[in-house]
């Protein structure tokens, strides 16, 4: 029989199993409805459906951040305002998410939310700014693999924020844990993710950042 060990991803990604997902059905007198599409029609339904409602209330989030901006010279700058705003102000609930039913106007009043609400503030902040900013989407480690040939966005429990910043991309994760920018949570890190830009979908490897600094040193005891 099998036996969970550490850190391995979620002992569903080892039992066989099946998952059934509709294709299309059929309205009597309107003919087909398609409901698996492809990953650029899933990738335009997250912006059309999750991503609008957002951007269209953060005016008052930017109002907040207007007089810390205005010191704020280059994109990375700008980000780190953002980004050191909702830290400081967020606390994470434990629920992971692909959507928030809070938007960036409610870090005025409610600080509390999953794990999609910073991000997802964060991310509609830039976009504020003129900044260009993707969401990725990802399953954590605990939720199980992802299988990339068939467009299900429930497949996905978690967004992080992918920005382009003084011509630098760079992955954004706000965590309660305070996790400095670049670097994603560790339950993101599983194997792979779902860049979700409208003009060009992708999936991108998720590989844990490694040291690049070695550390010698001669010890007496």
């Amino acid at each position: 029989a099998m036996k969970e060990e550490a850190f391995i991803t979620t002992m569903d990604d080892y039992r066989a199993n099946v998952r059934f997902q509709l294709s299309e059905y059929t309205i009597p007198g309107k003919g087909v409805e398609k409901v698996l599409t492809t990953w650029e029609d899933a990738a335009k339904d997250y912006e059309k459906y999750y991503l609008v409602p957002h951007a269209e209330a953060v005016d008052e989030l930017m109002t907040v951040l207007k007089p810390f901006l205005e010191t704020a010279t280059s994109e990375r700058d700008k980000a780190k305002v953002i980004f050191n705003y909702l830290v400081k102000n967020y606390k994470w609930n434990g629920a992971y998410s692909i959507d928030s039913a809070l938007k960036p106007n409610d870090f005025l009043t409610n600080k509390e939310g999953n794990s999609a609400y910073a991000n997802m503030a964060f991310l509609t902040a830039l976009r504020a700014l003129g900044i260009k900013a993707d969401p990725i989407l990802c399953s954590t480690r605990a939720h199980g693999k992802v299988l990339p040939n068939y467009p299900i966005i429930n497949q996905f429990n978690h967004l992080f924020v992918i920005a382009n910043l003084d011509g630098s991309d760079i992955f954004i994760d706000i965590a309660q844990e305070a996790l400095p920018m670049g670097f994603v949570r560790s339950e993101a890190n599983n194997k792979m993710a779902w860049l979700a830009q409208i003009d060009n979908p992708i999936w991108i490897d998720m590989i844990p950042s490694m040291s690049t600094e070695i550390i010698g040193t001669d010890i007496k005891i």
